[in-house]
């Protein structure tokens, strides 16, 4: 199972998982909670509008990890693909729970100690608590300077344009 969050690591961990398990079935999860949501209630928002807004915020999030799993070319590998809301290590314990996984891949944001310790770690969270194998990738950072994400495309596009 990879858990997404659509960034650099995200991708490095399903290319990863993906080349480490060639034969294993790919389930792709994603965690979000839609913004303001809480605040939302304080305001005297109805219960009707929250639920809109909540399901709009699923469904797109859902289009969000379709696209992503487009984008890698891991899509003929795709067992499954979930968005979940709530606190994002339980459901992906959950996730990997229901989808049997043996290993769960995650991307690394390669904060520092002080970082994990003051804002939390999504990654340490769920190691925390899990009972599953856990592949832990961090995205490469590109010496030129750019993202992660841009240097992969430009791979392959120069690949693309050689072949």
């Amino acid at each position: 199972m990879i858990a997404v969050d659509f960034d650099a690591g995200s991708l490095e961990a399903a290319s990863t998982a993906a080349i480490l398990f060639p034969d294993a079935p790919l389930h792709f999860v994603h965690v979000r909670n839609p913004l303001f949501e809480g605040r939302l209630s304080f305001a005297g928002v109805d219960m009707q509008a929250m639920r809109t807004y909540r399901n709009e915020t699923l469904l797109e999030a859902s289009r969000e990890l379709d696209d992503f799993i487009r984008r890698t070319g891991l899509h003929a590998r795709r067992a499954s693909a979930a968005v979940k809301r709530g606190h994002i290590a339980a459901c992906i314990r959950e996730a990997a729970a229901e989808a049997d996984a043996s290993v769960v891949a995650l991307g690394a944001k390669g904060k520092s100690r002080f970082e994990a310790n003051l804002v939390g770690s999504v990654s340490g969270d769920f190691m925390s608590g899990t009972g599953h194998d856990v592949l832990l990738v961090k995205a490469p950072r590109p010496s030129w300077g750019g993202r992660p994400h841009e240097l992969r495309s430009r791979d392959i596009e120069a690949d693309n344009a050689a072949a």
